[in-house]
């Protein structure tokens, strides 16, 4: 998995300089709460998929540490299926055949604007891809990208807790981790 970053908020709409310090603005207690909220299901999405695979008789192993892709070189081969940077070393450091990879791109809160003016309430957000590598060849064997947005059924504007705020941030992350799962049966 690569490292996972801090939840956020982002506010899509709110252009211009003054438009995003405004809203950045009008929403400091809310960016502060959404950046202390937890990452630790996001992190175990690795080892909930290698114990899937165990259940499924794939003899799977967890990666500890994150993996940094933009470390990696790049691939000289190139193609529709072939992947961007070469992995294949990662076959003798860890002695795997395929390397499974969870990157999370965005995931917190979500508030739309036009220009000054918000335009629908807060949604929790999250956008990860998760692909397979054959470290054989450098292809994918599978590749897919998650994008979930929720939205809540009440009010919103609670602080200092935010409890409707918490729950469509957590009902995005699990939506997301059932959509990664989905493959295996899960």
């Amino acid at each position: 998995m690569t490292p996972v970053p801090k939840p956020n908020t982002e506010f899509p709409g709110a252009g211009c300089l003054l438009c995003m310090a405004t809203a950045e603005a009008a929403h400091s207690t809310l960016s502060s709460y959404v950046q202390s909220l937890p990452t630790d299901d996001l992190s175990r999405l690795k080892e909930d998929f290698a114990e899937a695979l165990r259940k499924k008789g794939v003899d799977a192993i967890v990666i500890s540490e994150p993996l940094v892709v933009d470390a990696l070189a790049e691939n000289s081969a190139k193609g529709a299926n072939i992947a961007r940077r070469d992995f294949t070393p990662l076959k003798v450091k860890y002695k795997i055949d395929k390397l499974v990879v969870f990157s999370i791109g965005k995931h917190g809160i979500s508030r739309s604007y036009s220009s000054y003016v918000p335009t629908g309430d807060p949604r929790g957000v999250l956008r990860a891809t998760g692909y397979i590598v054959n470290l054989n060849d450098n292809t994918y064997d599978w590749y897919k990208t998650v994008v979930v947005s929720r939205a809540g059924e009440r009010n919103w504007d609670e602080p200092p807790k935010f409890p409707a705020i918490t729950n469509v941030y957590f009902e995005a992350i699990e939506r997301g981790k059932d959509s990664f799962m989905e493959p295996l049966g899960q």
